[in-house]
């Protein structure tokens, strides 16, 4: 196919021609109706898990460690933006190419990974979500439990009422976590930790930091959200004639620098919060129940209370969004429908036990994002694979110096997440 044919897709990562089209959209007034599709998935990249992991950073590093953040977040905006391709390009998302284009036992495969890894995603939000009204409202785990199960069924029903309300619900919920991650932020500073650009751009490890470097990385790139991404932008590319599918693309490239940027920001938020409160405290944590008694002392009832609500907001919006990749990866991989009513369902009965049964429930958050690094290289992988291949993605394949850097990139996170494996001690170390 002539590389001019291909020309319209954009040869890199397209930001130019990302801002680009946001410019001309939004002169005609239409941005608004692009914005949402990024937001979906970008709700993963805030959730319970990159509340533990951020807080355990910064407790221990101060923000040593923030570049780290800042390259991981960098990361899911270019998987994001494969994922986006695929799916306008294609007209399938993830788990319907795997279905169809790879033989049966590799999809069967890689199903059961992206089911295992819905698994660990779902028992650190609804975690996420009962710790949070707990420190708002002080309720004990099972009436938690049942209000988040209620909370979580009326938001699966709306989210079966149509896109364009989930994609307005999860922009909502990102604008509450990070309204009040960034006033904490705000609040916390002091003289010893001042806003240090290097620190942001400048990779170096403190001593015995290597590991927590892996567990930022690992709790920040999920499988479930690049399934989400790939699939929430198709009810726009079927309303789109094949000619502006290019345009769409760039839409969709815009959509997500805003949602992850804004992810990634609350990212950073969150760890220089922890370095500001629990480093001149020489207090290391890993707990959030733990971490919100002590932003109460040293910020107030207030900050507490904002804390809690925070991680409330996230749970539950990235509950939500969980139970969406779920629906996905069920039909995409097998063809089989289920509401997403009684998905959520069936989902929250065995995570409902697990938070009953385990002693200190709190202290298996980092452990099941362990679950997700093992199940990302399966989802990443195709992922790339499909972007390059004429046949999936037509004229929008990628060629060259494009191709080059998604296999360094599925290369990269392959190596990164083996290594956290084979490692001893990678994780105790969170």
């Amino acid at each position: 196919m002539p590389e001019s044919q291909a020309q319209p897709w954009g040869s890199g990562a397209g930001f130019g021609a990302a801002f680009a089209e946001w410019r001309r959209q939004g002169r005609k007034g239409r941005f608004w109706s692009f914005l949402g599709p990024a937001f979906i998935g970008g709700i993963a990249y805030i959730d319970p898990g990159n509340f533990v992991t951020n807080i355990a950073a910064g407790s221990r590093y101060g923000d040593r460690l923030l570049w780290v953040v800042v390259y991981a977040n960098l990361t899911a905006v270019a998987i994001s933006m494969l994922a986006a391709r695929l799916g306008i390009a294609s007209g399938r998302n993830l788990a319907e190419n795997c279905r169809v284009h790879l033989p049966r036992w590799i999809s069967m495969f890689l199903w059961v990974a992206a089911e295992g890894a819905g698994v660990a995603t779902d028992f650190a939000e609804v975690l996420g979500a009962v710790l949070g009204l707990r420190l708002v409202l002080g309720l004990s785990v099972g009436p938690a439990l049942a209000l988040i199960f209620g909370l979580c069924l009326v938001l699966a029903d709306l989210s079966d009422r149509g896109h364009r309300a989930l994609e307005y619900g999860m922009i909502a919920i990102v604008g509450i976590v990070g309204v009040l991650g960034i006033w904490q932020w705000h609040v916390a500073r002091t003289p010893a930790f001042p806003w240090h650009l290097s620190a942001l751009v400048v990779p170096g490890l403190p001593p015995g930091g290597l590991w927590m470097a892996v567990g930022l990385f690992g709790a920040t790139v999920m499988p479930h959200a690049i399934f989400l991404q790939s699939a929430t932008v198709l009810p726009r590319e079927r309303r789109s004639p094949p000619a502006q599918r290019p345009a769409l693309f760039r839409m969709a490239q815009a959509d997500i620098l805003v949602a992850l940027g804004l992810a990634s920001f609350i990212n950073v938020a969150m760890l220089l919060t922890a370095a500001a409160i629990f480093v001149p405290r020489a207090v290391v944590l890993s707990s959030l129940t733990k971490a919100a008694h002590v932003i109460g002392q040293g910020l107030g009832p207030a900050a507490a209370l904002g804390f809690g609500l925070a991680l409330m907001a996230s749970g539950l919006g990235a509950s939500i969004a969980g139970t969406v990749a779920g629906n996905l990866i069920l039909e995409g991989f097998t063809g089989m429908r289920m509401k997403r009513v009684l998905r959520r369902i069936a989902t929250f009965i065995p995570t409902a036990a697990l938070i009953l049964r385990l002693p200190d429930p709190g202290r298996w958050l980092v452990a099941s994002q362990v679950v997700l690094t093992i199940a990302l290289p399966f989802a990443v992988i195709p992922l790339v694979w499909f972007n390059a291949a004429p046949r999936v993605v037509g004229e929008a394949s990628l060629r060259r110096m494009p191709l080059a850097l998604g296999v360094m990139l599925g290369a990269v996170i392959v190596a990164i997440n083996g290594w956290s494996l084979c490692a001893p001690g990678t994780f105790a170390a969170l």
